[in-house]
């Protein structure tokens, strides 16, 4: 169980983090900075300082919305831990123990470890990620899980498939290039050439 919050010390660093970011906004020519800190079961600090828009000079506030992009990745794990320091999960489990619907697919079959590692070989948001550049809404609930289940957003055919490499990844060496982006690439140019070849 996590310690109680200490009103006091949290008051205490929240108000020199609130100066801070107020001076690190101005003094690195950040256009704006926002932030919130969730502490016990409150917002105990939502602030935000600088231009939302530096050309009609809009100040940002803590109601504007932002991409989290990544930073979610983050959340997904501190949450999965959670539910493993709870018992209620183990790294090892199979996808598919928690999402049935994936039950029998090459990603039901990799662990939660391996996909939180991204060493289960899973091409991010599938080769069609469209949905990200808002060229279509973003995928329900449904079509995520016809993306998982055989590929392809909502299940629709025709639509570029989510690619999941048959092997695993191997860990990163001192000297590879890339990452996440050079496996895509990779998988892309699979893809590509597996569709040059049944032409």
């Amino acid at each position: 169980m996590p310690n109680p919050v200490d009103d006091r010390n949290l008051t205490e660093v929240l108000a020199y983090y609130d100066t801070w970011l107020a001076f690190n906004q101005r003094y690195q020519r950040v256009p704006g900075v926002q932030a919130a800190v969730y502490a016990g079961d409150r917002v105990a600090l939502s602030t935000a300082y600088g231009l939302a828009d530096v050309e009609g000079q809009v100040a940002l506030t803590s109601e504007h919305l932002f991409r989290i992009a990544s930073h979610s990745k983050t959340f997904t794990a501190t949450a999965v831990l959670q539910l493993v320091e709870q018992g209620r999960v183990r790294l090892d489990d199979k996808a598919s123990a928690h999402v049935t619907e994936i039950v029998g697919t090459p990603l039901g079959e990799r662990t939660l470890r391996d996909l939180l590692s991204h060493a289960g070989g899973v091409t991010r948001d599938s080769l069609d990620s469209d949905f990200w550049q808002l060229v279509r809404p973003f995928p329900d609930r449904a079509g995520l899980l016809g993306v998982l289940k055989d590929g392809h957003v909502g299940g629709a055919r025709g639509q570029r498939p989510v690619q999941v490499l048959q092997h695993r990844l191997r860990p990163a060496r001192p000297g590879d290039r890339g990452g996440h982006r050079d496996v895509v690439q990779r998988a892309r140019a699979d893809r590509d050439r597996g569709q040059a070849r049944t032409r």
